[in-house]
Parts: structure tokens; sequence; C-alpha cells
């Protein structure tokens, strides 16, 4: 059992009724990762909701060549595994990239909740509608037209907008970033994404210091994305 103020990180359960949330506090855990750890893997057999409260996770596939690909990071506030909604098993893998706290919800309650609470279904929904259009994005960012220095540009952005802290003189993204990791992010081989890292820190329009990545001029760094 957990207190309710567990739940006011969440955005997902602003929309749910009172009496919701006292039923999920009655069956709800709260459970620590270490740095590192999974919580699941691909075709696992998950029989709970995870809903983060603090950290940041990956949810990554394995290719046929065993290595692998980032789709999303999700952070406090997220629900992780909707996916779970339809099926027993995992179609994804879960690493916590940070020291994580984690809402974990029995799947059969959860789901019971879910058809008698319209405004809790709606906002699950809705957290799916968010990750379909990231999909999207990704997508279109990933063709053939836009070379790898520019996606690798784009990732580092974007990671600088959703997990940026400032600092003098740029945006620093608030957690460790190896270059192996960003590779699994940008689905290339890390030799050739150190390549490419150093040509932006040449450029001028960044800075790495022991996994830290530090963007200098988020303005400039997206001119140089839309450049032809």
């Amino acid at each position: 059992m957990i207190k309710i103020s567990e739940l006011q990180h969440i955005p997902i359960f602003s929309s749910a009724s009172p009496d919701t949330l006292r039923r999920i506090c009655e069956c709800a855990s709260l459970k620590l990762y270490p740095r590192g750890s999974i919580l699941f893997r691909e075709r696992d057999e998950v029989q709970a909701f995870y809903f983060l409260s603090k950290g940041i996770a990956s949810l990554y596939k394995m290719n046929q060549a065993h290595d692998n690909k980032v789709i999303f990071l999700c952070s406090a506030g997220s629900m992780i595994n909707e996916v779970m909604i339809c099926g027993n098993s995992a179609s994804i893998s879960c690493r916590a990239l940070t020291d994580l706290k984690v809402i974990v919800i029995p799947k059969a309650r959860f789901r019971q909740l879910l058809a008698e609470d319209a405004g809790l279904s709606e906002a699950v929904m809705c957290s799916m509608a968010m990750k379909i259009r990231k999909l999207y994005r990704q997508m279109k960012n990933t063709t053939n037209t836009f070379t790898l220095e520019k996606q690798i540009a784009a990732k580092l952005w974007k990671l600088s907008r959703d997990y940026g802290i400032v600092r003098d003189g740029g945006v620093e993204i608030d957690f460790d970033l190896s270059i192996s990791f960003l590779a699994e992010m940008v689905g290339a081989k890390r030799e050739t994404v150190s390549r490419q890292v150093k040509a932006l820190t040449n450029r001028g329009l960044i800075e790495v210091h022991k996994k830290r990545f530090f963007i200098k001029d988020r303005e400039r760094l997206k001119n140089f994305i839309h450049e032809t």
C-alpha cells in the first residue's frame, strides 16, 4: 500500500476519481531500482504496470545483430509499459538509466480500474498516443535524406529540451550519456557515432566531458539540423 501523495507526480492519475486513487493506493507498491537495473526484458511475462515516480528509464529492442536500439526514454511521471494492456508478454525491454523509484500496480487490478473510470482510461490512451506521435517523428528523422550527423544533432537537441539544465553559456543534458548509448538511440555503430560527435564538437555546437553533453547554443544547433 502507498500514500496518495506518491500519485501526485504522475499526470495520468490526475484524471482519476478520488475513489479510484484510493483503490490504487490499496493495491500499489513502491519499488526502487538502482541505475543499470533491468525492469523487464522483451518476451518476459509482466503482471504489473509501471509508473515512473523518479528517474529516467530506457525502452529498447534488440535487433538481429544483437545490438540494442533505444525506442523511448521515459522520465518521471511516465507510464512505462502501456503496451501490456494487450497480452501478457513484453514487446520491449526496460533499463534504468538512473536510480529509479517506480509505482507498481498489479495488471488485473489496474485493468479493472480502467474499465470503471473513464477519465483514467482516457489518460492512458493519451499516453499511448504521445508515444505513437514520437514514433512518427523518429521515422521521419531516420530517413535516408537525414544524415547521421544531423540525426545525432536532432537527438541531442531533443534531449537538451527534455532533460536539460541551464548552465553558464548553454544547456547540459542532465544524465550520463555514453557514446555507446547514443549509438543505441540512433541505431548506428559506436565508432561511427563517435566520429560524428567529434564533428559536432569541431563545429563548436556541443561539448562532451565525462559522459556529459553540453549544448552551447540550442538555437544554433537547431538551425544546423535544418540546413539544406
